[in-house]
Order: structure tokens, then C-alpha cells, then sequence
């Protein structure tokens, strides 16, 4: 029985290196919170800050066709306001919220049981 030989000219797939490149960046794109931000939060430095939902929505999954909808929260650090999705339907404007973010970009944050 013999073994077949690599063919040494046999070229390189470019076609499947694209798809991969494709559907990282695609998966970086829909979901930024979940492959960029949530990693920078475990690796790097943060602190702990409270927040207060306020009244701006944002859109669940179908949301435009559906109605549903999240409230935003916002918090302040060195005087200047930030924000983010609380991605919890239950809560009211004015509730108090747990907020954690980087200190060097604090627009990189979420809410601290968000993990």
C-alpha cells in the first residue's frame, strides 16, 4: 500500500480564509458588546459605579415590529455622563443600578450582572 504525497505546488485556499475573516468580522459587528467590550472588562482594570435608568429606549431583537423595548441607564464619572443598555424589561425610570467600566474609556461599560 502507498502513501500519497502532499503536492508541494498545491495552493493555498483563499476562499475558506475569507469566509473566516468574514464571519469574525461579522461576528465582532452584531455583537461588539459580547466580543469586545465584555472581554476588555475581564482583562483590564474597572471600577464600580451606580447608575440611574433614564428615559431613552432601546429596541429589543424585532423590536420595531414588535414593540419591546429597554431602557437605557446613565452614570457619571470625572463629570461627564455616560450610557448603556440596561437589557432588562422590568425595570423603571429612576431605578438604581450597579454599573461597571474601564476608567481610561469609560464608554466601555455594562451592568454589573451582565457576565
Amino acid at each position: 500500500m502507498k502513501l500519497k504525497k502532499k503536492s508541494p505546488n498545491k495552493q493555498f485556499n483563499y476562499r475558506r480564509l475569507f469566509a473566516i475573516i468574514g464571519l469574525i468580522v461579522l461576528a465582532i459587528t452584531c455583537q461588539p458588546d459580547f466580543f469586545v467590550f465584555r472581554p476588555v472588562l475581564f482583562i483590564l482594570e474597572h471600577k464600580r459605579s451606580k447608575g440611574v435608568v433614564i428615559n431613552e429606549k432601546n429596541a429589543m431583537r424585532r423590536g420595531y415590529i414588535t414593540g419591546m423595548y429597554t431602557f437605557s441607564y446613565s452614570f457619571v464619572v470625572g463629570g461627564k455622563t455616560y450610557k448603556g443598555d440596561t437589557r432588562e424589561e422590568g425595570l423603571i425610570i429612576g431605578d438604581s443600578v450597579n454599573v461597571i467600566y474601564n476608567p481610561i474609556f469609560p464608554i466601555v461599560n455594562r451592568r454589573e450582572f451582565d457576565y
